[in-house]
């Protein structure tokens, strides 16, 4: 049905399939778990009311679901780590070299003591589950790949309730620098802990929809539901940062490519105006690649943006010019396409 190199597969997110099943199946360390049933979102329409625990328990039918998949004719498997699952409680308290000019993180190096005083705070029985999950898929001839984030964040680094309600808390996701540091201890630990078993990794799942859906389109349902045009900045670069320190730590440990998971889009305008078309596709598709790429966001340099590995990103930013050259050429009946009026 397809040449032979060409990966046909599935992608599942760890939130959505994970759990339903089982009381080993849940995990109530997430700040969505707690964001779908808060009785305010309940009540004002901004959640379902559909709970995980009620999911299709891959979690414990993994075998199940690869069988099915490869009789189907897959041949490639992207599966979600639950950051949460892995570290259920904090690891700001593990010390590792940070180098950084105010919000700007340069480095994180994550050092061996590091590693080691990790794997004693982490969940064992979790990293142990994830690795069956792996070698069950590699045992079955499927291209592994692995997505470090799909949009879920451990309660203790982000607490959606508490932002939306206007609370104090440090639990501010991120939006703060500081989830940089410990998103790149998180990677060091999974590439040292996985990089065996995995063929392509993926830092970041979808970085604009979860600026732009948490502090702008606050209605959309994600936490934490916060009108804020400087927060929705904040976080952004913040997962920029985020994607190169994670590079950095990911290639310490694995040769294999590492990229990040985005949603373009194409935008019309119903007067045709170039103007608006061109400024909705740079924000929507080329500012956070930009900054990735080449390290800069509206002619302001940012070498934080921009991994420091001795390892070359020539194939990133050569994909990312093909997607720029795609994108040119593009039919404007594209399905999920926006209509912008004004920008």
């Amino acid at each position: 049905m397809f040449p032979e190199k060409f990966l046909f597969g599935a992608s599942m997110s760890g939130f959505q399939f994970e759990m339903g099943g089982s009381r080993g199946s849940i995990d109530d360390k997430t700040d969505w778990f707690v964001w779908v049933r808060d009785i305010g979102n309940l009540m004002n329409g901004v959640v379902s009311g559909d709970l995980p625990e009620n999911g299709p328990g891959y979690w414990d039918k993994f075998k199940e679901v690869h069988e099915l998949a490869k009789e189907f004719g897959m041949n490639a498997m992207r599966v979600g780590i639950e950051w949460s699952r892995i570290f259920p409680s904090s690891t700001k308290d593990v010390a590792a070299n940070v180098v950084r000019e105010d919000d700007k993180i340069l480095e994180v190096d994550v050092s061996e003591k590091t590693l080691e005083i990790l794997d004693e705070i982490a969940n064992k029985e979790a990293v142990e589950r994830y690795r069956e999950i792996l070698s069950d898929l590699r045992e079955k001839g499927f291209k592994v790949i692995i997505d470090l984030n799909h949009f879920t964040l451990p309660i203790w680094v982000h607490d959606p309730i508490a932002i939306r309600d206007h609370k104090e808390t440090n639990a501010l996701g991120w939006v703060s620098s500081d989830i940089v540091v410990e998103f790149a201890k998180y990677a060091s630990y999974i590439a040292w802990k996985l990089s065996d078993l995995v063929d392509l990794w993926a830092t970041l799942n979808e970085p604009q929809i979860v600026s732009s859906l948490g502090y702008i389109f606050f209605r959309s349902g994600f936490p934490p539901a916060v009108f804020s045009p400087s927060w929705y900045v904040r976080s952004l670069y913040n997962q920029m940062q985020a994607h190169a320190r994670a590079y950095d730590a990911i290639k310490k440990f694995s040769e294999k490519p590492v990229g990040v998971i985005y949603s373009f889009t194409w935008v019309d305008s119903p007067e045709e105006d170039q103007k608006i078309i061109e400024n909705a596709l740079y924000f929507n598709n080329w500012y956070f690649m930009d900054g990735v790429a080449f390290g800069k966001v509206l002619n302001e340099e940012r070498p934080d943006f921009k991994s420091f590995s001795k390892h070359s990103q020539v194939t990133a930013t050569h994909a990312i010019l093909i997607l720029y050259r795609m994108m040119e050429d593009l039919p404007a009946n594209l399905d999920g396409r926006s209509i912008q009026k004004d920008f």
